[in-house]
């Protein structure tokens, strides 16, 4: 996309504005909306398009350690958006449970956890033994953390909050509170649901036509379409498929706490669970658990697999 075209040199409040076409109101195009007219609304006409007749997926439930800086350069307090707009909790970590073998459990945290080691604090134990005693996953499983004494506290330069977590959220809301914001901040959402990309060369969009027969043209489109791929597929783009990663069905449900007061603290993680022929993940938020099973049907029915899934559950 080329740069605004100033119509006065002199006076650069006065700027031919670009136009930029979101497709897709998922919380792939909301985070689009919000994030673009932020940074570009002031030189730039952000517009989604989305349908109220396509639901949203509403996974992607878990995210990653870069939410908090994304959230904030929406403009958003990160964690006023996730845990009290997208009724969320903190996630602290990723466990995985038996994917090396039976019974090896294993955790990855959010962030930094590490600090500086010396060959001296090896002596007289492995280096099994050493990380076992303080490292921070083996502290966290027991439930404890270090600390600094309080007679420190003001011989240490501290940062005022320390941003090594991510959050579970409700995909749904906090798309709804992105859209919301994006609006807010004179983003224009239009109820369009795309028909055709037009395209001209090999890979230039040249405009768009809705299902009424609207054309809406843009310098530039960002596709947010999901599974449909308008796009790629206009394009004649193929997915780039990897026999590496055999997985290519997914059984997702929400499920109620039976004892939240118990299960919550633990799910504030995510739990990653091998399967036999997968692995199930559960999400907990502050109202209710995200959970499912990906699989391949190389090895398993998707009959076959609903019901171990279903199974999985007895016990827990």
């Amino acid at each position: 996309m080329s740069l605004p075209v100033f119509n006065n040199i002199n006076n650069v409040n006065k700027i031919i504005k670009k136009k930029i076409v979101i497709i897709g109101g998922g919380t792939a195009g909301a985070s689009a909306l919000a994030f673009l007219q932020n940074k570009l609304g002031h030189i730039c006409d952000i517009i989604m398009l989305t349908s109220k007749s396509i639901p949203r997926v509403g996974v992607g439930e878990a995210t990653v350690g870069n939410i908090h800086p994304f959230l904030e350069e929406c403009g958003l307090n990160p964690d006023k958006t996730c845990l009290n707009d997208a009724r969320g909790t903190v996630k602290y970590a990723v466990h995985l449970k038996d994917w090396y073998k039976k019974g090896h459990s294993y955790y990855t945290p959010i962030g930094n956890i590490g600090c500086d080691c010396y060959d001296y604090e090896y002596f007289n134990q492995s280096s099994e033994e050493y990380w076992l005693s303080w490292s921070a996953m083996a502290l966290a499983a027991k439930n404890k953390s270090p600390y600094i004494k309080k007679e420190y506290l003001d011989k240490v330069d501290l940062p005022h909050k320390w941003n090594e977590y991510s959050f579970n959220v409700d995909a749904e809301l906090l798309g709804n509170k992105l859209m919301e914001h994006g609006k807010k901040l004179g983003g224009q959402i239009l109820d369009k649901e795309i028909k055709e990309v037009k395209i001209i060369d090999e890979d230039k969009i040249d405009y768009l036509i809705t299902d009424d027969g609207e054309r809406i043209d843009a310098d530039f489109f960002i596709d947010c379409s999901g599974f449909k791929r308008l796009v790629p597929n206009a394009c004649g783009y193929k997915p780039i498929q990897f026999k590496e990663i055999p997985n290519d069905r997914a059984w997702v449900t929400r499920i109620p706490y039976v004892n939240k007061k118990e299960e919550l603290p633990y799910l504030s993680l995510v739990e990653c669970q091998t399967m036999n022929a997968g692995w199930r993940w559960q999400i907990g938020l502050r109202d209710r658990i995200g959970t499912g099973y990906v699989f391949s049907t190389d090895y398993i029915s998707e009959e076959d697999a609903l019901q171990e899934f279903k199974d999985s559950f007895e016990g827990d």
